[in-house]
Protein backbone atom coordinates (compact mmCIF):
# COMPACT_ATOMS: atom_id res chain seq x y z
CA UNK A 1 0.00 0.00 0.00
CA UNK A 2 1.42 3.33 -1.17
CA UNK A 3 0.16 6.64 0.53
CA UNK A 4 0.56 10.28 -1.18
CA UNK A 5 -0.06 13.03 0.66
CA UNK A 6 -0.88 15.82 -1.91
CA UNK A 7 -2.02 19.46 -0.28
CA UNK A 8 -5.59 18.86 0.70
CA UNK A 9 -6.10 15.66 0.15
CA UNK A 10 -4.34 12.06 0.67
CA UNK A 11 -4.23 9.58 -1.91
CA UNK A 12 -4.45 6.04 -0.97
CA UNK A 13 -3.33 3.04 -3.12
CA UNK A 14 -5.42 0.01 -2.12
CA UNK A 15 -4.28 -2.31 -4.94
CA UNK A 16 -1.81 -4.21 -2.31
CA UNK A 17 -3.28 -4.73 0.90
CA UNK A 18 -0.52 -6.34 2.37
CA UNK A 19 0.42 -3.38 5.14
CA UNK A 20 -2.77 -4.24 6.31
CA UNK A 21 -2.66 -8.05 6.71
CA UNK A 22 0.88 -7.34 8.46
CA UNK A 23 -0.78 -4.96 11.00
CA UNK A 24 -3.52 -7.62 11.10
CA UNK A 25 -1.40 -10.90 11.71
CA UNK A 26 0.82 -8.38 14.23
CA UNK A 27 -2.26 -8.10 16.14
CA UNK A 28 -3.45 -11.77 16.36
CA UNK A 29 -0.05 -12.49 17.51
CA UNK A 30 -0.34 -10.01 20.52
CA UNK A 31 -3.91 -11.24 21.47
CA UNK A 32 -3.21 -14.86 21.36
CA UNK A 33 0.46 -13.93 23.34
CA UNK A 34 -1.95 -12.47 25.78
CA UNK A 35 -4.06 -15.19 26.41
CA UNK A 36 -1.37 -17.33 27.20
CA UNK A 37 0.35 -17.60 30.85
CA UNK A 38 3.71 -16.01 31.63
CA UNK A 39 5.16 -19.85 31.72
CA UNK A 40 3.68 -20.94 28.86
CA UNK A 41 4.71 -17.42 26.75
CA UNK A 42 8.47 -18.74 27.91
CA UNK A 43 7.39 -22.27 27.22
CA UNK A 44 6.71 -21.21 23.16
CA UNK A 45 9.44 -19.16 22.68
CA UNK A 46 11.53 -22.55 22.76
CA UNK A 47 10.04 -23.12 18.99
CA UNK A 48 11.07 -20.21 17.62
CA UNK A 49 10.62 -22.03 13.98
CA UNK A 50 10.43 -25.01 12.09
CA UNK A 51 13.82 -26.67 12.56
CA UNK A 52 13.83 -26.11 16.46
CA UNK A 53 9.84 -27.94 16.17
CA UNK A 54 11.29 -30.72 13.82
CA UNK A 55 14.15 -31.77 15.56
CA UNK A 56 12.19 -31.86 18.93
CA UNK A 57 10.09 -34.35 17.58
CA UNK A 58 11.96 -36.33 15.52
CA UNK A 59 13.72 -36.79 18.90
CA UNK A 60 11.18 -37.90 20.63
CA UNK A 61 9.89 -40.38 17.16
CA UNK A 62 13.48 -41.77 17.56
CA UNK A 63 13.17 -42.08 21.68
CA UNK A 64 9.75 -44.08 21.42
CA UNK A 65 9.79 -47.73 21.47
CA UNK A 66 5.90 -47.92 20.57
CA UNK A 67 4.89 -48.96 17.35
CA UNK A 68 1.58 -47.10 17.73
CA UNK A 69 3.20 -44.08 19.13
CA UNK A 70 5.59 -44.25 16.09
CA UNK A 71 3.35 -43.89 13.64
CA UNK A 72 1.67 -41.00 15.32
CA UNK A 73 4.80 -38.92 15.80
CA UNK A 74 5.35 -39.38 12.41
CA UNK A 75 2.15 -38.21 11.26
CA UNK A 76 2.61 -35.49 13.68
CA UNK A 77 5.79 -34.51 11.51
CA UNK A 78 4.34 -34.74 7.99
CA UNK A 79 1.88 -32.23 9.50
CA UNK A 80 4.30 -30.32 10.70
CA UNK A 81 6.31 -30.07 7.29
CA UNK A 82 2.90 -29.19 5.20
CA UNK A 83 2.14 -26.27 7.72
CA UNK A 84 5.84 -24.55 7.52
CA UNK A 85 5.46 -24.84 3.53
CA UNK A 86 2.46 -22.81 3.84
CA UNK A 87 4.03 -20.80 6.31
CA UNK A 88 7.17 -19.80 3.43
CA UNK A 89 4.49 -19.28 1.05
CA UNK A 90 2.98 -16.59 3.64
CA UNK A 91 5.90 -15.21 4.29
CA UNK A 92 6.88 -14.73 0.06
CA UNK A 93 3.41 -14.06 -0.89
CA UNK A 94 3.33 -11.08 2.11
CA UNK A 95 6.81 -9.87 0.76
CA UNK A 96 8.20 -8.55 3.93
CA UNK A 97 11.79 -9.26 5.04
CA UNK A 98 11.91 -10.19 8.70
CA UNK A 99 8.11 -11.40 8.91
CA UNK A 100 7.69 -12.41 12.42
CA UNK A 101 5.69 -16.37 12.07
CA UNK A 102 7.08 -17.98 15.49
CA UNK A 103 3.65 -17.76 17.14
CA UNK A 104 2.79 -20.67 15.28
CA UNK A 105 5.24 -22.85 15.55
CA UNK A 106 5.42 -22.05 19.23
CA UNK A 107 2.39 -22.97 20.21
CA UNK A 108 2.36 -26.07 18.17
CA UNK A 109 4.93 -27.16 20.23
CA UNK A 110 3.44 -26.03 23.50
CA UNK A 111 0.20 -27.85 22.41
CA UNK A 112 2.02 -31.15 21.63
CA UNK A 113 3.86 -30.63 24.94
CA UNK A 114 0.77 -30.36 27.00
CA UNK A 115 -1.18 -33.23 25.35
CA UNK A 116 2.03 -35.76 24.45
CA UNK A 117 1.26 -37.38 28.36
CA UNK A 118 -2.04 -38.70 27.41
CA UNK A 119 -2.33 -41.55 24.69
CA UNK A 120 -6.13 -40.63 23.90
CA UNK A 121 -5.60 -36.90 24.21
CA UNK A 122 -2.87 -36.49 21.95
CA UNK A 123 -4.71 -38.74 19.54
CA UNK A 124 -7.67 -36.13 19.60
CA UNK A 125 -5.59 -33.33 18.99
CA UNK A 126 -3.54 -35.45 15.75
CA UNK A 127 -7.13 -35.76 14.28
CA UNK A 128 -7.66 -32.12 14.70
CA UNK A 129 -3.83 -31.14 13.04
CA UNK A 130 -5.17 -34.11 10.70
CA UNK A 131 -8.14 -31.87 9.74
CA UNK A 132 -6.30 -29.01 9.13
CA UNK A 133 -3.31 -30.49 7.64
CA UNK A 134 -5.54 -30.43 4.25
CA UNK A 135 -6.49 -27.26 4.20
CA UNK A 136 -2.68 -26.31 4.54
CA UNK A 137 -2.16 -28.18 1.45
CA UNK A 138 -4.69 -26.70 -0.59
CA UNK A 139 -3.43 -23.59 0.14
CA UNK A 140 0.21 -24.60 -0.38
CA UNK A 141 -1.14 -26.33 -4.18
CA UNK A 142 -3.24 -22.42 -4.98
CA UNK A 143 -0.30 -20.95 -4.18
CA UNK A 144 1.67 -22.02 -7.31
CA UNK A 145 -1.16 -20.77 -9.68
CA UNK A 146 -2.31 -17.63 -7.87
CA UNK A 147 -1.23 -14.55 -9.26
CA UNK A 148 -2.55 -11.95 -7.02
CA UNK A 149 -0.19 -12.02 -4.05
CA UNK A 150 -2.00 -9.47 -2.14
CA UNK A 151 -5.00 -11.54 -2.16
CA UNK A 152 -3.20 -14.68 -1.26
CA UNK A 153 -1.81 -13.14 1.72
CA UNK A 154 -5.31 -11.86 2.75
CA UNK A 155 -7.03 -14.81 2.56
CA UNK A 156 -3.93 -16.56 4.39
CA UNK A 157 -3.60 -14.40 7.13
CA UNK A 158 -7.57 -15.03 7.99
CA UNK A 159 -6.80 -18.79 7.79
CA UNK A 160 -3.97 -18.24 10.39
CA UNK A 161 -6.07 -16.35 12.81
CA UNK A 162 -8.35 -19.13 13.40
CA UNK A 163 -5.59 -21.91 13.66
CA UNK A 164 -3.96 -19.85 16.52
CA UNK A 165 -7.29 -19.54 17.73
CA UNK A 166 -7.66 -23.09 17.66
CA UNK A 167 -3.88 -23.68 19.11
CA UNK A 168 -4.69 -21.38 21.84
CA UNK A 169 -8.52 -22.76 22.85
CA UNK A 170 -6.54 -26.32 22.72
CA UNK A 171 -4.06 -25.05 25.29
CA UNK A 172 -6.58 -23.45 27.74
CA UNK A 173 -8.29 -26.83 27.50
CA UNK A 174 -5.84 -28.73 28.35
CA UNK A 175 -5.42 -26.12 31.81
CA UNK A 176 -9.08 -26.25 32.44
CA UNK A 177 -8.67 -30.26 31.99
CA UNK A 178 -4.95 -30.94 32.98
CA UNK A 179 -3.35 -34.44 34.00
CA UNK A 180 -0.99 -35.07 36.63
CA UNK A 181 1.93 -34.75 34.74
CA UNK A 182 2.94 -33.71 30.82
CA UNK A 183 6.49 -34.00 30.47
CA UNK A 184 7.77 -32.69 33.31
CA UNK A 185 5.32 -29.81 33.08
CA UNK A 186 3.16 -30.17 35.97
CA UNK A 187 -0.36 -28.35 36.36
CA UNK A 188 -1.93 -27.30 39.50
CA UNK A 189 -4.51 -30.09 39.56
CA UNK A 190 -3.99 -34.07 39.99
CA UNK A 191 -6.72 -35.58 37.77
CA UNK A 192 -6.98 -38.71 35.67
CA UNK A 193 -5.95 -38.46 32.19
CA UNK A 194 -9.07 -40.59 31.34
CA UNK A 195 -11.76 -38.73 33.19
CA UNK A 196 -9.94 -35.31 31.19
CA UNK A 197 -11.04 -36.05 27.70
CA UNK A 198 -13.65 -37.77 28.58
CA UNK A 199 -16.26 -37.46 25.13
CA UNK A 200 -19.16 -35.72 27.40
CA UNK A 201 -16.31 -32.56 27.31
CA UNK A 202 -14.58 -33.19 24.41
CA UNK A 203 -17.49 -33.33 22.42
CA UNK A 204 -19.09 -29.94 22.61
CA UNK A 205 -15.72 -28.37 23.13
CA UNK A 206 -14.40 -29.69 19.62
CA UNK A 207 -18.55 -28.84 17.83
CA UNK A 208 -18.26 -25.19 19.15
CA UNK A 209 -14.74 -24.51 18.88
CA UNK A 210 -12.66 -26.11 16.71
CA UNK A 211 -15.22 -27.46 14.26
CA UNK A 212 -16.74 -23.74 12.87
CA UNK A 213 -12.27 -22.73 12.76
CA UNK A 214 -11.44 -25.89 10.52
CA UNK A 215 -15.15 -25.34 8.35
CA UNK A 216 -13.81 -21.09 8.06
CA UNK A 217 -10.72 -22.41 6.47
CA UNK A 218 -12.08 -24.18 4.51
CA UNK A 219 -14.21 -21.46 2.97
CA UNK A 220 -11.29 -19.35 2.74
CA UNK A 221 -9.63 -22.43 0.84
CA UNK A 222 -12.43 -22.99 -1.91
CA UNK A 223 -12.67 -19.19 -2.64
CA UNK A 224 -8.48 -19.03 -3.53
CA UNK A 225 -9.24 -22.50 -5.60
CA UNK A 226 -11.76 -21.50 -7.41
CA UNK A 227 -9.94 -18.28 -8.56
CA UNK A 228 -6.92 -20.27 -9.00
CA UNK A 229 -8.26 -22.60 -10.83
CA UNK A 230 -9.83 -20.17 -13.23
CA UNK A 231 -6.66 -17.91 -13.53
CA UNK A 232 -4.69 -21.18 -15.50
CA UNK A 233 -7.17 -21.81 -17.61
CA UNK A 234 -5.27 -20.52 -20.70
CA UNK A 235 -6.54 -19.64 -23.93
CA UNK A 236 -5.51 -23.24 -26.00
CA UNK A 237 -6.96 -25.09 -22.60
CA UNK A 238 -10.43 -22.79 -23.26
CA UNK A 239 -10.34 -23.87 -27.53
CA UNK A 240 -9.56 -27.14 -26.97
CA UNK A 241 -12.23 -27.71 -23.89
CA UNK A 242 -15.09 -26.02 -26.72
CA UNK A 243 -13.51 -27.98 -29.41
CA UNK A 244 -13.85 -31.54 -27.26
CA UNK A 245 -17.34 -30.64 -26.09
CA UNK A 246 -18.34 -30.27 -29.93
CA UNK A 247 -16.95 -33.36 -30.56
CA UNK A 248 -18.15 -34.97 -27.64
CA UNK A 249 -15.16 -36.19 -26.50
CA UNK A 250 -14.96 -33.91 -23.87
CA UNK A 251 -12.22 -35.46 -20.95
CA UNK A 252 -12.94 -35.46 -16.83
CA UNK A 253 -12.89 -32.22 -15.42
CA UNK A 254 -9.99 -31.96 -12.98
CA UNK A 255 -10.42 -29.64 -9.26
CA UNK A 256 -7.44 -30.75 -7.99
CA UNK A 257 -3.94 -29.30 -8.23
CA UNK A 258 -1.06 -31.75 -9.50
CA UNK A 259 0.57 -33.32 -8.52
CA UNK A 260 -1.07 -35.10 -5.24
CA UNK A 261 0.48 -37.29 -3.41
CA UNK A 262 -0.88 -38.89 -0.37
CA UNK A 263 1.26 -41.55 1.91
CA UNK A 264 0.74 -42.36 5.53
CA UNK A 265 4.56 -42.06 6.14
CA UNK A 266 7.47 -40.25 6.02
CA UNK A 267 10.25 -41.68 3.69
CA UNK A 268 12.23 -44.47 5.69
CA UNK A 269 15.77 -42.83 5.90
CA UNK A 270 17.36 -45.97 6.66
CA UNK A 271 15.98 -47.96 4.08
CA UNK A 272 19.02 -50.11 2.06
CA UNK A 273 18.94 -52.85 -0.68
CA UNK A 274 16.38 -54.09 -2.02
CA UNK A 275 17.21 -52.91 -5.15
CA UNK A 276 16.68 -55.79 -7.47
CA UNK A 277 13.21 -55.62 -6.37
CA UNK A 278 12.90 -51.77 -7.18
CA UNK A 279 14.05 -52.10 -10.79
CA UNK A 280 11.84 -55.16 -11.35
CA UNK A 281 8.81 -52.68 -10.23
CA UNK A 282 10.28 -49.72 -11.98
CA UNK A 283 10.68 -51.59 -14.88
CA UNK A 284 7.22 -53.15 -15.12
CA UNK A 285 5.11 -49.67 -14.32
CA UNK A 286 7.20 -47.03 -16.12
CA UNK A 287 5.22 -46.28 -19.61
CA UNK A 288 8.50 -45.28 -21.27
CA UNK A 289 10.17 -48.62 -20.87
CA UNK A 290 6.93 -50.44 -21.61
CA UNK A 291 5.03 -48.27 -24.12
CA UNK A 292 3.53 -51.07 -26.19
CA UNK A 293 2.12 -52.70 -22.59
CA UNK A 294 -1.67 -51.29 -21.39
CA UNK A 295 -1.13 -48.67 -19.74
CA UNK A 296 -3.30 -49.70 -16.30
CA UNK A 297 -0.43 -52.65 -14.93
CA UNK A 298 0.01 -54.22 -11.59
CA UNK A 299 3.06 -55.33 -9.99
CA UNK A 300 2.73 -57.54 -6.50
CA UNK A 301 4.90 -57.68 -3.62
CA UNK A 302 3.95 -60.75 -1.96
CA UNK A 303 5.99 -62.49 1.06
CA UNK A 304 5.41 -63.42 4.51
CA UNK A 305 4.42 -60.54 7.22
CA UNK A 306 7.57 -58.60 8.62
CA UNK A 307 10.07 -59.12 5.83
CA UNK A 308 9.51 -55.19 4.14
CA UNK A 309 7.16 -55.50 1.32
CA UNK A 310 5.12 -51.82 2.87
CA UNK A 311 8.59 -50.31 3.11
CA UNK A 312 9.83 -51.06 -0.23
CA UNK A 313 6.17 -49.97 -1.87
CA UNK A 314 7.03 -46.62 0.03
CA UNK A 315 10.32 -46.34 -1.42
CA UNK A 316 9.25 -46.56 -4.84
CA UNK A 317 6.87 -44.15 -4.53
CA UNK A 318 9.33 -41.70 -3.20
CA UNK A 319 12.04 -42.72 -5.47
CA UNK A 320 9.48 -41.97 -8.38
CA UNK A 321 7.75 -39.40 -7.33
CA UNK A 322 8.12 -37.01 -9.87
CA UNK A 323 7.07 -39.52 -12.18
CA UNK A 324 3.02 -39.50 -11.72
CA UNK A 325 0.66 -37.12 -11.18
CA UNK A 326 -0.81 -38.77 -8.14
CA UNK A 327 -0.09 -41.32 -5.84
CA UNK A 328 -2.97 -42.75 -3.31
CA UNK A 329 -1.65 -45.22 -0.48
CA UNK A 330 -5.05 -47.14 -0.15
CA UNK A 331 -5.40 -49.35 3.35
CA UNK A 332 -6.81 -52.81 3.58
CA UNK A 333 -6.59 -54.37 6.63
CA UNK A 334 -10.07 -54.00 7.12
CA UNK A 335 -12.86 -53.32 4.78
CA UNK A 336 -13.28 -49.88 7.11
CA UNK A 337 -9.81 -48.76 6.22
CA UNK A 338 -10.55 -49.47 2.18
CA UNK A 339 -13.52 -47.78 2.52
CA UNK A 340 -12.18 -44.77 4.59
CA UNK A 341 -8.62 -44.63 2.10
CA UNK A 342 -11.15 -44.07 -1.01
CA UNK A 343 -12.69 -40.92 0.73
CA UNK A 344 -9.65 -39.64 1.85
CA UNK A 345 -8.80 -39.81 -2.19
CA UNK A 346 -11.71 -38.52 -3.22
CA UNK A 347 -11.73 -35.73 -0.93
CA UNK A 348 -8.43 -35.30 -1.91
CA UNK A 349 -8.82 -34.69 -5.61
CA UNK A 350 -11.78 -32.17 -4.50
CA UNK A 351 -14.33 -33.99 -6.35
CA UNK A 352 -17.47 -31.72 -5.84
CA UNK A 353 -19.66 -34.48 -4.70
CA UNK A 354 -17.22 -35.99 -2.36
CA UNK A 355 -18.42 -36.28 0.99
CA UNK A 356 -16.44 -36.61 4.24
CA UNK A 357 -16.99 -39.44 6.54
CA UNK A 358 -19.25 -41.04 3.95
CA UNK A 359 -21.63 -42.35 2.23
CA UNK A 360 -18.10 -44.60 1.30
CA UNK A 361 -19.70 -46.20 -1.60
CA UNK A 362 -20.30 -43.25 -3.61
CA UNK A 363 -16.71 -42.15 -2.92
CA UNK A 364 -15.76 -45.46 -4.35
CA UNK A 365 -17.65 -44.80 -7.13
CA UNK A 366 -16.12 -41.42 -7.32
CA UNK A 367 -12.62 -42.58 -7.32
CA UNK A 368 -13.11 -45.44 -10.01
CA UNK A 369 -14.47 -43.26 -12.55
CA UNK A 370 -11.95 -40.40 -11.78
CA UNK A 371 -9.21 -43.53 -12.60
CA UNK A 372 -11.06 -44.60 -15.46
CA UNK A 373 -11.70 -41.07 -17.15
CA UNK A 374 -8.64 -38.96 -16.04
CA UNK A 375 -5.25 -38.02 -18.27
CA UNK A 376 -3.20 -37.86 -15.18
CA UNK A 377 -0.81 -40.66 -14.65
CA UNK A 378 -0.96 -42.15 -11.23
CA UNK A 379 -0.03 -44.69 -8.49
CA UNK A 380 -2.50 -46.64 -6.35
CA UNK A 381 -0.92 -49.07 -4.09
CA UNK A 382 -2.91 -51.21 -1.79
CA UNK A 383 -1.44 -52.08 1.25
CA UNK A 384 -1.94 -54.99 3.20
CA UNK A 385 -4.45 -56.43 0.54
CA UNK A 386 -3.92 -60.10 1.21
CA UNK A 387 -5.07 -62.77 -1.59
Amino acid sequence: MSVNFAEDEWELDFSDTRAFVARRWAAVCELSRQQLSAHDSRLIDQWPDFKSLYDNLSGRYRATKSLSQRVKYDELLQFIKTYSSFDINFTQAMNRPGLETSLIFGCLGLTIELCSGSDSRFSRVLEIFSKAKRQFELFNRCSVAYEEESDMANNMVLALEKFAGILIDIVKYMHEHPSRAINGYTTQKSVDPTENMDSAVWTPFRRDKIEPAIEAMGEWVTHIHSIAAFSTLRKDRRTAYVAQKLEGTLQMQEYSHFPCVSLPMLRNERFYGREDVLEKIHGHLDWKLNPDQPSTRTFTIYGRRGIGKTHIALEYAYRNENNFDAIFWIQCETAAALRKSFTDMAIALRMPKAVQGGPHEDNLRLCHDWLRKTDKRWLLIFDNAGE
